[in-house]
Protein backbone atom coordinates (compact mmCIF):
# COMPACT_ATOMS: atom_id res chain seq x y z
CA UNK A 1 0.00 0.00 0.00
CA UNK A 2 1.09 3.72 -0.86
CA UNK A 3 0.73 6.02 1.64
CA UNK A 4 1.13 9.28 -0.71
CA UNK A 5 1.28 10.02 -4.26
CA UNK A 6 2.43 13.26 -5.27
CA UNK A 7 3.39 14.94 -8.67
CA UNK A 8 4.65 18.56 -8.42
CA UNK A 9 4.38 21.09 -11.55
CA UNK A 10 7.92 20.78 -11.73
CA UNK A 11 7.91 16.64 -13.07
CA UNK A 12 9.10 15.18 -9.17
CA UNK A 13 6.96 12.04 -8.42
CA UNK A 14 7.12 11.10 -4.64
CA UNK A 15 5.58 8.10 -3.85
CA UNK A 16 4.71 6.93 -0.18
CA UNK A 17 6.03 8.58 3.14
CA UNK A 18 8.90 7.55 5.77
CA UNK A 19 7.22 8.13 9.63
CA UNK A 20 5.41 6.19 12.37
CA UNK A 21 2.53 4.77 10.35
CA UNK A 22 4.34 4.22 7.10
CA UNK A 23 5.39 0.20 7.64
CA UNK A 24 4.40 -1.51 4.38
CA UNK A 25 6.99 -2.17 1.47
CA UNK A 26 7.33 -0.53 -1.70
CA UNK A 27 7.65 -3.70 -4.71
CA UNK A 28 7.98 -2.90 -7.91
CA UNK A 29 6.07 -4.96 -9.71
CA UNK A 30 6.20 -3.59 -13.20
CA UNK A 31 8.54 -1.46 -14.81
CA UNK A 32 8.24 2.19 -14.46
CA UNK A 33 9.05 4.68 -17.50
CA UNK A 34 8.58 7.67 -16.47
CA UNK A 35 7.20 10.58 -18.88
CA UNK A 36 7.12 14.05 -18.35
CA UNK A 37 9.21 13.75 -15.17
CA UNK A 38 12.62 13.77 -14.39
CA UNK A 39 12.75 12.87 -10.63
CA UNK A 40 10.95 9.46 -9.29
CA UNK A 41 11.44 9.55 -4.97
CA UNK A 42 10.49 6.29 -3.37
CA UNK A 43 9.98 6.52 0.47
CA UNK A 44 9.13 4.02 3.03
CA UNK A 45 9.40 2.97 6.50
CA UNK A 46 10.40 -0.14 5.63
CA UNK A 47 11.71 -1.78 2.12
CA UNK A 48 12.18 -1.37 -1.08
CA UNK A 49 11.80 -4.30 -3.10
CA UNK A 50 11.96 -5.42 -7.04
CA UNK A 51 8.63 -7.73 -8.11
CA UNK A 52 9.63 -7.30 -11.83
CA UNK A 53 10.94 -10.42 -13.46
CA UNK A 54 12.49 -8.97 -16.38
CA UNK A 55 14.24 -5.69 -17.81
CA UNK A 56 14.67 -2.37 -15.70
CA UNK A 57 12.49 -1.68 -12.63
CA UNK A 58 13.01 2.13 -12.85
CA UNK A 59 13.79 4.25 -15.77
CA UNK A 60 14.07 7.95 -15.17
CA UNK A 61 16.60 10.56 -14.97
CA UNK A 62 17.17 10.80 -11.48
CA UNK A 63 16.29 8.56 -8.45
CA UNK A 64 16.31 8.93 -4.68
CA UNK A 65 14.64 5.89 -2.43
CA UNK A 66 14.49 6.68 1.30
CA UNK A 67 13.63 3.56 3.27
CA UNK A 68 14.63 1.51 6.80
CA UNK A 69 14.78 -2.07 6.01
CA UNK A 70 16.45 -2.74 2.91
CA UNK A 71 16.62 -1.52 -1.28
CA UNK A 72 16.43 -4.84 -3.58
CA UNK A 73 17.93 -6.39 -0.60
CA UNK A 74 16.33 -10.15 -1.85
CA UNK A 75 16.51 -9.34 -5.58
CA UNK A 76 18.70 -6.62 -6.86
CA UNK A 77 16.31 -3.54 -7.83
CA UNK A 78 17.12 -2.75 -12.00
CA UNK A 79 17.60 0.85 -13.19
CA UNK A 80 18.45 3.08 -15.61
CA UNK A 81 19.38 6.69 -14.22
CA UNK A 82 21.07 8.87 -14.66
CA UNK A 83 21.40 10.23 -10.76
CA UNK A 84 21.39 8.10 -8.08
CA UNK A 85 20.51 9.12 -4.21
CA UNK A 86 19.34 6.61 -1.74
CA UNK A 87 19.28 6.18 2.75
CA UNK A 88 18.86 3.03 3.93
CA UNK A 89 18.61 3.39 7.54
CA UNK A 90 18.32 0.61 9.88
CA UNK A 91 18.93 -2.83 8.43
CA UNK A 92 19.43 -4.83 5.37
CA UNK A 93 21.43 -4.27 1.95
CA UNK A 94 21.52 -1.99 -0.49
CA UNK A 95 21.48 -3.69 -4.30
CA UNK A 96 20.82 -1.69 -7.39
CA UNK A 97 21.84 -2.67 -10.97
CA UNK A 98 21.95 0.65 -13.33
CA UNK A 99 22.05 -0.06 -17.09
CA UNK A 100 24.28 3.07 -18.22
CA UNK A 101 26.26 5.94 -16.71
CA UNK A 102 25.49 6.37 -12.98
CA UNK A 103 26.41 9.45 -11.18
CA UNK A 104 25.52 9.01 -6.95
CA UNK A 105 23.88 12.69 -6.37
CA UNK A 106 22.33 14.74 -4.32
CA UNK A 107 18.07 13.85 -5.73
CA UNK A 108 15.05 15.77 -4.32
CA UNK A 109 16.16 16.24 -0.57
CA UNK A 110 18.34 13.25 -0.11
CA UNK A 111 21.82 15.11 -0.02
CA UNK A 112 24.20 12.04 0.71
CA UNK A 113 23.76 8.63 0.10
CA UNK A 114 24.28 6.08 2.97
CA UNK A 115 23.56 2.27 3.92
CA UNK A 116 22.60 1.51 7.90
CA UNK A 117 21.70 -1.70 7.15
CA UNK A 118 23.98 -4.13 6.32
CA UNK A 119 26.39 -4.04 2.37
CA UNK A 120 25.90 -1.86 -0.42
CA UNK A 121 26.30 -3.53 -4.05
CA UNK A 122 26.21 -0.93 -6.89
CA UNK A 123 26.89 -1.99 -10.64
CA UNK A 124 26.55 0.39 -13.54
CA UNK A 125 27.41 -1.21 -17.07
CA UNK A 126 29.33 2.49 -17.84
CA UNK A 127 31.03 4.75 -15.38
CA UNK A 128 30.20 5.94 -11.76
CA UNK A 129 30.67 8.67 -10.21
CA UNK A 130 30.77 9.80 -7.12
CA UNK A 131 29.14 13.41 -6.51
CA UNK A 132 28.28 13.52 -2.98
CA UNK A 133 29.58 11.92 0.52
CA UNK A 134 28.47 7.89 0.63
CA UNK A 135 28.71 5.69 3.36
CA UNK A 136 27.75 1.85 4.13
CA UNK A 137 27.96 -0.18 7.76
CA UNK A 138 28.26 -3.06 5.64
CA UNK A 139 31.12 -3.95 2.82
CA UNK A 140 30.42 -1.69 -0.03
CA UNK A 141 31.23 -2.94 -4.05
CA UNK A 142 31.00 -0.52 -6.94
CA UNK A 143 31.38 -1.98 -9.92
CA UNK A 144 31.19 -0.08 -13.18
CA UNK A 145 31.37 -3.02 -15.80
CA UNK A 146 33.96 -2.63 -19.08
CA UNK A 147 32.16 -2.10 -22.27
CA UNK A 148 35.15 -3.37 -24.30
CA UNK A 149 34.87 -0.36 -26.28
CA UNK A 150 37.22 2.11 -27.05
CA UNK A 151 38.59 5.02 -25.13
CA UNK A 152 39.09 4.63 -21.32
CA UNK A 153 35.28 5.80 -20.09
CA UNK A 154 34.33 3.02 -17.78
CA UNK A 155 35.66 4.74 -14.58
CA UNK A 156 34.57 4.97 -11.37
CA UNK A 157 35.09 8.40 -9.95
CA UNK A 158 35.29 10.02 -6.58
CA UNK A 159 34.82 14.07 -7.20
CA UNK A 160 37.31 16.21 -4.84
CA UNK A 161 35.96 17.30 -1.53
CA UNK A 162 33.71 13.88 -1.41
CA UNK A 163 34.39 10.77 0.30
CA UNK A 164 33.02 7.44 0.03
CA UNK A 165 33.30 5.42 3.29
CA UNK A 166 32.06 2.36 5.05
CA UNK A 167 32.25 2.23 9.07
CA UNK A 168 31.61 -1.23 10.11
CA UNK A 169 34.04 -3.06 11.65
CA UNK A 170 35.71 -5.34 9.58
CA UNK A 171 34.03 -4.11 6.31
CA UNK A 172 35.77 -3.49 2.65
CA UNK A 173 35.40 -0.83 0.44
CA UNK A 174 35.63 -2.47 -2.98
CA UNK A 175 36.00 -0.36 -6.29
CA UNK A 176 35.94 -3.20 -9.29
CA UNK A 177 36.38 -0.44 -12.13
CA UNK A 178 36.25 -1.70 -16.52
CA UNK A 179 38.86 0.91 -16.91
CA UNK A 180 40.26 2.99 -13.86
CA UNK A 181 39.52 4.62 -10.71
CA UNK A 182 39.69 8.55 -10.32
CA UNK A 183 40.06 9.81 -7.56
CA UNK A 184 40.17 13.65 -6.81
Amino acid sequence: EVGNVSVSATGVVRIGRNDASASGNITVSAAINSSGTTILHLITGAAVADGNATGNDITETSLAIESVSGIGSGTTLETAVTNLAFNNTTSNAVTISNSGALTIASVDGVPTSSNGGTTTTITATSPITFAVNTSSVGTATYTSDDDNLAGNDDNITVNAGVTVEVTGAASDLIFQSGDRIIIN
